[in-house]
């Protein structure tokens, strides 16, 4: 999977700015909104931020959503950067609203940059460089467009997706190493479990060396508006593998996906958000580019 950029000619970009065109008619399951869970979900916070002179004023804005995973996200501000972790699958159309809101949000000054911990339940996304011959199984999973670079991948249950929404004005604006870091971040993160991660120049995402050959353990798949990344990382922690024959993982038929499971490695997801979250700060430092203005 690769990165794409709406107003570059970047390697792997897609012109198509309008996401939820893109996205196949696969409508999401509604949720029932009732006098009981009204409660529970007003917990969308909101940041917005009043700067001053030399400190900064949090107000809290509290807005009412009749999404299922915001009454469980754990959310944690560390270094002012937002933690979300959400404990429950999370549909794709709403984690993909969320993160084109919360875009907006950043860019506006009126929501801190966020990481987003989460799972979906099975199903098939397509990025904008996807080949219609490479989806082989249209009917067994949910197929959706999405406007993150790269091919066809599948996300389901057993599987740590990381959204990253940063500001790359503050971050660097080389979109290379920023991939890059991503990369790195995650090549790290998988060393306390004993897994040599690594990356290859010709193929993003990290890969590990086996009986078998070369396999991948981890895809990426980045979109960024007006200079914010969104969409990010699938980790495979213990996920049904056979769920990706239904495609040619980022169009790449000659490689095979694997797993911490199947590495005989086993964990939990919870192990692995820490260490990704003490990995963080190593990878994703504040550069400003004083070249780069507030624009799109």
């Amino acid at each position: 999977c690769w990165c794409g950029r709406e107003d570059s000619n970047f390697h792997g970009i897609s012109s198509h700015s309008d996401l939820n065109a893109a996205r196949l008619p696969v409508p999401p399951r509604p949720h029932q909104l009732t006098a009981n869970s009204i409660i529970v979900l007003l917990c969308n916070i909101k940041y917005s931020y009043q700067r001053q002179e030399n400190y900064k004023t949090i107000t809290f804005k509290i807005m009412i959503t009749n999404y299922k995973h915001e009454s469980e996200t754990q959310v944690q501000v560390v270094d002012k950067i937002e933690w979300r972790t959400s404990p429950l699958p999370v549909l794709y159309p709403e984690a993909v609203d969320f993160m084109e809101r919360r875009v907006n949000d950043i860019s506006n000054g009126i929501a801190p940059e966020t990481v987003w911990i989460l799972e979906h339940d099975s199903i098939y996304t397509a990025g904008t460089s996807a080949k219609d011959e490479d989806l082989l199984d249209a009917d067994t999973w949910p197929v959706y467009k999405t406007g993150r670079g790269g091919q066809y991948t599948y996300h389901g249950p057993g599987q740590r997706i990381i959204y990253v929404m940063l500001d790359l004005k503050k971050r660097g604006t080389d979109l290379r190493i920023f991939v890059r870091s991503l990369e790195n971040w995650v090549i790290e993160t998988l060393k306390p479990f004993g897994i040599a991660g690594e990356c290859r120049s010709e193929r993003i995402g990290i890969w590990v060396n086996t009986e078998q050959g070369e396999q991948k353990i981890a895809s990426l798949g980045i979109r960024i508006r007006k200079w914010i990344s969104y969409h990010g990382i699938a980790i495979n922690i213990n996920p049904d593998l056979k769920h990706f024959n239904g495609i040619v993982p980022c169009g790449l038929s000659n490689y095979k996906m694997t797993s911490f499971e199947n590495l005989g490695i086993i964990t939990n997801k919870n192990e692995l958000d820490n260490i990704l979250k003490s990995n963080f700060s190593k990878h994703f430092s504040i550069q400003l580019d004083p070249q780069i203005s507030n624009q799109e």
